[in-house]
């Protein structure tokens, strides 16, 4: 039988913290995802949501469901890392621009790398 001592309400309060502050991160995600229509965003909100989930998971599992104390903490970890892979994931499934100047480099690096291409480019183009 389960004790609902103090560190018990403890626990319970961080756990519904983290559960609200995953959704929230869960929910800016994936609205920057329908705005951008950025599928590495999409998955980033579904890492998130799958940490979310892993969080709350083992308390579910055993404190609700009764299930013993080892696989529960074991079935929220599982979770967790598939969470952090699918952010693994999110972050290098972003192509590299096609030129070798990005945003905000710098010109001098910019045109030490391309040959001053970029820079021509740039002269050319009317004012």
């Amino acid at each position: 039988m389960i004790e609902f001592t103090g560190l018990f309400w403890v626990t319970s309060a961080a756990k519904l913290l983290a559960l609200i502050l995953g959704s929230f991160i869960v929910y800016l995600a994936y609205m920057g995802y329908r705005r951008n229509a950025a599928k590495p965003l999409l998955y980033t909100s579904i890492g998130f949501a799958l940490i979310t989930f892993g969080t709350i998971a083992e308390g579910i599992l055993y404190v609700i469901l009764g299930t013993d104390l080892l696989p529960a903490i074991a079935t929220g970890t599982t979770i967790t890392v598939l969470g952090f892979i699918v952010i693994i994931y999110s972050i290098y499934s972003v192509k590299a621009p096609s030129s070798s100047r990005s945003v905000g480099m710098p010109k001098a690096v910019a045109s030490a790398t391309d040959g001053g291409q970029h820079e021509q480019e740039f002269a050319k183009q009317p004012a």
